[in-house]
């Protein structure tokens, strides 16, 4: 874990997680590469590498709201024009379930 997050971060990403026994690396777009080419040079094969939005706020929606907003992203998403959606929504799974019964 120390030698990937030396070699990421003195290539410019931003942060370096565990996750499920894996490593997330985060990184703006710009040095993307450059932290891509870095691991590569390091001997370091990610099994994975994308660019991924990720929102810097977020917004508590209520359960009803959230209804709402998961049907306005289930009809984006199946939109034949749409290649990508992306969202900085937070709830509670369990009391939207309730408010769809």
């Amino acid at each position: 874990e120390e030698r990937v997050m030396e070699v990421v971060l003195e290539a410019g990403a931003d942060d370096l997680q565990v996750v499920d026994a894996t490593f997330e690396v985060t990184c703006g777009s710009l040095v993307f590469s450059q932290v891509h080419d870095a691991l590569e040079q390091a001997k370091i094969v990610p099994t994975q590498a994308k660019l991924a939005m990720l929102p810097t706020t977020v917004v508590e929606l209520d359960a009803k709201k959230a209804a709402q907003c998961i049907k306005l992203l289930d009809i984006l998403e199946e939109h034949d024009d749409v290649q990508n959606v992306y969202a900085n929504l937070s709830f509670d799974d369990d009391a939207v379930s309730e408010e769809a019964s």
